[in-house]
């Protein structure tokens, strides 16, 4: 339960990233990624986030603050890129449960099933100045 490495949903070859399970009441399960440029560089990766608030949201940080976040599903792989400085920094992927109960039994249908798949990822370093 939590994050791991499957070939249930792979976007690029046959491997992804994969969040799978149930989340207690106001916690967090995190993938964190630490990268490091001398010049900086721009990170990309390829994201299937099958959630839905008030169930659960998936949320990208850069140095531990928030940058993008997905409340809702996305409906297959989208692309999502930003910009790394110079240095060192992590980039966190983050599913949370909010810390309130949801008023409805979730509909997997509409609500999606909680799962998030990363495949994809790339750091492109900036060329030297």
């Amino acid at each position: 339960e939590g994050w791991g490495v499957d070939g249930s949903n792979p976007d690029e070859g046959g491997f992804s990233a994969h969040f799978s399970g149930t989340l207690d009441i106001g916690t967090t399960r995190s993938l964190t990624v630490s990268v490091s440029s001398v010049n900086g560089a721009l990170f990309s990766v390829r994201i299937n986030a099958d959630i839905g608030m008030p169930y659960d949201q998936f949320l990208i940080y850069y140095d531990d603050d928030p940058i993008q976040g997905y409340p809702r599903r996305t409906g297959e792989y989208i692309t999502y890129s930003n910009t790394i400085l110079p240095g060192d920094h992590t980039i966190s992927f983050r599913v949370s449960k909010p810390p309130f109960e949801a008023p409805n039994p979730r509909d997997e249908e509409t609500d999606g099933t909680g799962e998030v798949w990363l495949d994809g990822f790339q750091l492109s370093p900036n060329p030297p100045y």
